[in-house]
């Protein structure tokens, strides 16, 4: 398998994954019976934004893996995916991943993850309040013309040309 074909098939577990994160969470909070008090809808948003964190750290891990590729791309392309690379680095999207959502000790004290500084980290992600989260989720999918998925399917689709011509040539 050649890496174009690599980088298509994990972009598109990446697009499925952001993509369900979003609907899952839109499907219990437009249905008109959001309550922030409920457990059941406190749960739900817990998990819709673990998961899409834990797949925006995918997606990181993904364009930096293949950054000679990315460094390829024609310009328009280039820049949108080393700009979205950069946010997702300004957001530091990778470390609440790998401190936050996959451990609940510190490493460096040995004691339970601050509660504290998790809730200060998670909202330099997804803000502050509820139309911050929901401006977070619609950042990840359309309607926002340079979604996340909107440029990870632009370069899927591009990866999956550069495949297709490639076995043309063999």
């Amino acid at each position: 398998m050649q890496r174009s074909e690599e980088l298509t098939w994990l972009l598109s577990d990446q697009i499925y994954d952001l993509t369900i994160s979003r609907a899952v969470f839109l499907d219990y909070f437009e249905n008109g019976n959001y309550d922030l008090t409920n457990k059941k809808y406190e749960a739900i948003t817990r998990m819709t934004v673990s998961y899409a964190i834990l797949s925006l750290s995918k997606l990181w891990e993904t364009l930096d893996h293949y950054g000679g590729e990315i460094n390829s791309l024609p310009e328009p392309l280039r820049l949108k995916c080393v700009d979205l690379r950069s946010k997702l680095v300004a957001l530091d999207v990778f470390q609440f991943r790998s401190v936050h959502i996959s451990h609940v000790i510190d490493k460096e004290t040995e004691l339970p993850i601050d509660l504290e500084m998790s809730k200060t980290n998670l909202a330099k992600i997804i803000g502050n309040n509820m139309n911050e989260l929901l401006n977070f989720f619609d950042w990840l999918c359309p309607p926002q013309k340079n979604s996340v998925v909107s440029i990870v399917q632009e370069l899927k689709n591009y990866c999956h040309v550069l495949s297709k011509e490639s076995d043309s040539v063999l």
